[in-house]
């Protein structure tokens, strides 16, 4: 799964999400994603009748591609994918997920520098404060 801001809406790109594209309005489905490196995705996407393309992740939010239909629910995604468990805060953005607060960071991660800066933020401390003495390790 990738996390990608579209142009009209923001979420996780899961095989079999449709997208439109910005320079020919063809809708695409995506058929598969790969890892290459931190934060750097290559998704194979296809259409009827065509070859299929292979896009970045920076590329579709550069060129502003946009969802055509909805997300998949949490359900369907467990579904799709065959898991038991179903995460209800799926389809938000990673620091918004109480998944995220229950995991467990040490000192020097990305994690542990991005949940101390989050803890700041009001929101965060509201919503999640109850997380914060267990979620930082060290």
């Amino acid at each position: 799964m990738v996390w990608i801001p579209l142009k009209n809406s923001s979420g996780q790109v899961v095989k079999g999400i449709k997208l439109r594209s910005p320079h020919d309005s063809n809708v695409y489905e995506v058929a598969g994603s790969k890892r290459h490196s931190c934060n750097y995705y290559k998704l194979t996407l296809v259409t009827d009748g065509k070859e299929p393309i292979i896009k970045t992740n920076h590329e579709i939010r550069r060129e502003e591609w946009t969802l055509e239909g909805n997300w998949f629910t949490p359900e369907e995604m467990a579904i799709k994918f065959n898991r038991k468990r179903i995460d209800p805060d799926a389809n938000l953005p990673r620091p918004k997920r109480e998944s995220f607060w229950r995991m467990k960071s040490k000192p020097g991660t990305f994690n542990y520098r991005q949940k101390k800066r989050l803890m700041a933020d009001p929101f965060y401390q509201q919503k999640f404060g109850h997380l914060f003495a267990t979620t930082i390790v060290g």
